[in-house]
């Protein structure tokens, strides 16, 4: 499956939000939001510190997610600071592969600008677009 093209959108206080995909040279700056959004929410799975990936485990990880056919990883940027995340995830497993595994965070200090909905739409229209995925759960 192609990459997405950088997408940019206006938020409700006017400034812009851009999203991309994330590069294996974002892995520090996604592992100090992961810490972050973890203290401000007990919306997600864990708490901080619990993620338990280095910097280059977590480069890897862009990387393994931008080579997979199904799988995409994205940046929510704003005034060139990252303040959201999103992805999908799915296995390698020909039996599983079509399966997918969504998860997201927005700063708490950017919640209820669209930053969220911005990053599923653009996580959605990545779907469906892709022929190998045909469920996902979040």
């Amino acid at each position: 499956m192609a990459s997405i093209e950088p997408q940019r959108f206006t938020l409700k206080d006017g400034r812009v939000l851009m999203i991309r995909e994330a590069e294996p040279a974002d892995a520090e700056a996604a592992l100090a939001m992961v810490d972050r959004v973890a203290g401000e929410s007990t919306f997600l799975t864990m708490e901080p510190g619990e993620l338990g990936m280095t910097v280059e485990q977590e480069a890897a990880f862009f990387g393994r997610c931008r080579d997979s056919p199904n799988q995409l990883y994205l940046f929510a940027l704003v005034d060139g600071e990252l303040v959201g995340t999103a992805g999908l995830g799915a296995s390698p497993r020909r039996r599983l592969r079509h399966r997918c595994v969504l998860g997201m965070s927005v700063r708490k200090d950017h919640w209820r600008l669209g930053i969220g909905r911005a990053l599923l739409d653009a996580l959605l229209v990545w779907a469906r677009a892709n022929p190998m995925l045909t469920y996902m759960s979040l």
